[in-house]
């Protein structure tokens, strides 16, 4: 009698490469799908891990990404979805990094923010300015003004105002403004890209 010796297929995890093809497979057949000259689409990371069946850790992302990058897409990932694209012209963007003032980085290696002042002046930003943004009205603004200048007054200044609160005393002219330090560097840097375009969700707090 013969005997029968039935092999048992061990079934395989997909490798980045193999589950990369896999979610460019989807994306084919999906309803929604066109030819396009500059594809994208958009996948959460559960679908992405019900294909493999486990969360990704972040030396997995690094994997997928790469292997999206060798099949010729890009990838950013965000808090909701992974964005798959290609780029026709990649050698046409704007590089940046190729120039960086050594002076900032120095502060960044050695975990010091720069100067706030420096970077004011240097993007035009008014401290009143970034005040608004944070939600000062002109009444706190002047308020603020007020006590910087009774700070720094004098003694006998501090006493006629405790008695008469006159503000005048303090000559604030129109379009003094508040203190540099009233603010962060970051707390700066959150209003240049958000009125520059470049944060779509600030401020940041």
């Amino acid at each position: 009698m013969a005997v029968i010796t039935r092999h048992t297929i061990t079934p395989e995890k997909l490798t980045f490469k193999q589950l990369a093809k896999v979610i460019l497979l989807f994306k084919g057949i999906s309803p929604e799908y066109k030819e396009e000259c500059c594809p994208s689409f958009k996948i959460r990371e559960t679908a992405i891990q019900q294909l493999i069946g486990q969360s990704l850790s972040l030396e997995n992302r690094a994997d997928l990404v790469r292997e999206f990058n060798l099949l010729g897409g890009e990838v950013a990932i965000n808090p909701e979805y992974w964005l798959v694209f290609t780029v026709p012209n990649v050698h046409n963007w704007h590089e940046v990094g190729q120039w960086l003032p050594y002076s900032v980085t120095e502060n960044f290696q050695r975990g010091i923010a720069p100067c706030s002042r420096d970077l004011c002046q240097k993007l035009g930003i008014s401290v009143n300015e970034v005040a608004k943004f944070y939600g000062y009205s002109e009444e706190k603004i002047r308020d603020e003004l007020v006590c910087e200048a009774y700070d720094c007054a004098d003694e006998e200044t501090q006493e006629e105002f405790d008695e008469t609160g006159d503000e005048s005393l303090f000559d604030i002219e129109e379009g003094t403004q508040l203190p540099i330090d009233t603010f962060s560097y970051w707390q700066y840097l959150d209003f240049y890209l958000a009125t520059k375009g470049l944060n779509r969700k600030a401020p940041l707090f």
